[in-house]
């Protein structure tokens, strides 16, 4: 498979690094070092994993962490097969990519409490009533995100703590670029405020299309997600037929589980807590 890289891996010549080549750490231009550390920030210099993963992510401290945040999750998203083969793993190191996945966690969390805060102001809930949903609802979309994108087990079968393997390692850093898709949860829940900000100050079907709309933009989320991960382990990973299809029968099998333990044992009693806690108030 054919890649085109947009990022140019630095060359080494004599053990130096060739070119412009940036610290993972601060962004620093490591041109000319050989080894030691960064004279900026004090990482340790390895010019080897320049060329490990070919993603804008890797080179956030360059051109931004919120426009490298966009490009990677858009290529991880809609071309899932070509970013898999960015994965060059001889010389891939940490870069940072967890940090990759609590922000699509976080994004996806967010997108979840301002969904459920429109609703809720569409169906005239009291005041004390929204603040129990948002102050339950916030923890647990976090929790319940960040667990819903923890596949590396999923993938590889359960570990040790203590496992330092080298699949293992390969498997966590394709799952953290494997959430990409959830990234867009925003642009449903958007729409559906849209919707019920239509349906506060307007008559007609307007709020009922935008409502349609912002349905069917999740379900289009939650395919891309899918079928991302399913490529992105597949492919990086060089995964057997069998497992992806294993994988794709117990995907939802196993969301549906996390929804209902996530609803049962922590927003539950979150909302009950909360709820108390305003009683309680003078």
């Amino acid at each position: 498979m054919t890649t085109h890289s947009v990022f140019q891996p630095a060359h080494i010549t004599d053990g130096a690094v060739d070119g412009d080549a940036y610290c993972f750490g601060c962004g620093y231009n490591l041109r000319g070092l050989a080894g030691g550390r960064c004279p900026e920030c004090g990482r340790a210099i390895d010019p080897q994993e320049h060329g490990g993963v070919d993603a804008p992510w890797v080179h956030r401290h360059r051109i931004g962490e919120l426009r490298a945040f966009w490009k990677t999750a858009a290529l991880a998203t809609f071309r899932p097969a070509e970013f898999a083969g960015r994965f060059h793993w001889q010389r891939v190191r940490f870069h940072g990519s967890h940090t990759f996945r609590w922000w699509t966690v976080a994004w996806a969390a967010a997108s979840v409490v301002v969904a459920a805060a429109a609703l809720a102001w569409r169906y005239r809930f009291t005041a004390t009533s929204q603040v129990v949903i948002a102050g339950a609802l916030a923890p647990s979309a976090l929790l319940f995100m960040y667990g819903a994108t923890e596949l590396a087990g999923f993938f590889t079968g359960p570990r040790l703590p203590s496992d330092a393997s080298e699949e293992v390692f390969r498997a966590q850093m394709v799952n953290d670029y494997a959430s990409a898709a959830l990234a867009w949860s925003p642009v449903p829940a958007l729409v559906l405020c849209a919707g019920v900000a239509a349906g506060r100050l307007f008559a007609g079907p307007v709020d009922q299309v935008l409502f349609l709309v912002a349905g069917a933009l999740a379900a289009w989320v939650g395919v891309l997600w899918v079928s991302g991960v399913l490529v992105l382990f597949g492919k990086a990973l060089s995964l057997g037929t069998g497992v992806i299809v294993l994988a794709a029968i117990f995907f939802p099998v196993r969301f549906a589980g996390m929804a209902i333990l996530t609803a049962l044992f922590i927003f539950a009693p979150l909302a009950c807590a909360v709820g108390g806690l305003i009683s309680l108030a003078p």
